[in-house]
């Protein structure tokens, strides 16, 4: 439960911004490995949107420790934890070539339906961490274009930018038998007019979305319902189709990253009432930051039961007792 890690102490309880995305850089020990560990709410929505992204992206979890001075009537933390470096996977493409890219997160079902289109690109790369999926090039996206190389469906309804018509769609080879876990990226290079947007099709409502919805959402994508998929019947499902351009407006980034051995960085959060806490174990060096100027993290070392866990809170914590938990 990170006992005797790094924890980094938020300076917010929970009044952080929607959106606050958040990194973690860490330099190894003498081990030459490092874990950085997640402090989230048991079965509890304040949990930003990253329960998920930590379950597909390799976060082990344990139940504990104890919040809010060690009262378990009121909750129970669940730690999730990740060793860096981890055995070795499959990494995205395209990427440092390009001008902009779009990591997307690592898929949470086996039975993820999707399509990506770009509007306004001279160049455009997508690629995968699973074998079997990869894309086709498709040139002045419109309707009655074939959506699936392994699935004779067709689009229908392709009327406007925002459903991305005219643009380069870029065909899955699979419609939806992708490994759970696979991560996505989108590389582009903009046109003359400098920007390009990246869009992504996902049926409307629908179970099936891979967990990105929310993440889209929350990293600026905005939503317009439709085009039509499966042969233009709508009886079956529409498209809602999330489109961002590149470059937006400048946003502040969170710091570390690139001085440091390991990082990573977490989704965009999803609520406002987002309560996290975060700890490392095994590290020489560690910083967190955030994207929320009110969001700043104060390293406390030696992590053990009755630590403060917030500072404008006086809640501690209670039962850290292992490494598992920090």
């Amino acid at each position: 439960l990170c006992q005797g890690g790094t924890y980094m102490r938020p300076s917010l309880h929970k009044a952080i911004d929607v959106g606050t995305e958040i990194s973690v850089g860490v330099n190894t020990g003498e081990s030459g490995e490092s874990s950085i560990c997640v402090l989230l709410f048991d079965n509890d929505s304040r949990d930003g949107g990253w329960t998920e992204f930590l379950i597909a992206n390799g976060y082990t979890s344990t139940i504990g420790p104890t919040p809010l001075n060690n009262n378990v009537a009121f909750s129970m933390f669940r730690t999730y934890c990740k060793t860096f470096p981890g055995p070795p996977t499959a990494a995205p493409i395209p990427i440092a070539s390009y001008e902009y890219f779009q990591d997307f997160p690592a898929t949470s079902t086996s039975q993820f339906v999707h399509g990506i289109c770009v509007v306004g690109a001279s160049a455009v790369e997508a690629s995968s961490t699973d074998a079997d999926l990869t894309y086709v090039e498709v040139n002045d996206f419109q309707s009655g274009e074939k959506l699936w190389s392994d699935r004779s469906y067709t689009v229908g309804d392709v009327v406007g930018e925002e459903l991305c018509q005219g643009g380069t769609y870029m065909r899955p080879s699979l419609h939806k038998a992708i490994d759970v876990g696979t991560e996505i990226s989108v590389g582009v290079n903009t046109g003359e007019s400098g920007e390009s947007s990246i869009c992504v099709l996902l049926f409307d409502n629908d179970s099936r979305d891979g967990g990105w919805t929310e993440f889209l959402i929350a990293n600026g994508y905005t939503s317009t319902i439709g085009p039509t998929p499966l042969n233009n019947n709508v009886a079956f499902s529409m498209f809602r189709t999330y489109c961002k351009t590149f470059p937006g407006p400048p946003t502040a980034a969170p710091i570390p990253i690139a001085s440091y051995e390991y990082f990573q960085d977490f989704p965009a959060t999803s609520t406002s009432q987002f309560v996290h806490g975060i700890c490392v174990v095994g590290a020489s060096a560690v910083e967190a930051s955030s994207t929320d100027a009110d969001l700043t993290y104060v390293e406390v070392n030696d992590f053990q039961s009755g630590e403060k866990l917030w500072s404008d809170r006086s809640y501690t914590v209670g039962d850290v007792v292992g490494e598992e938990l920090c």
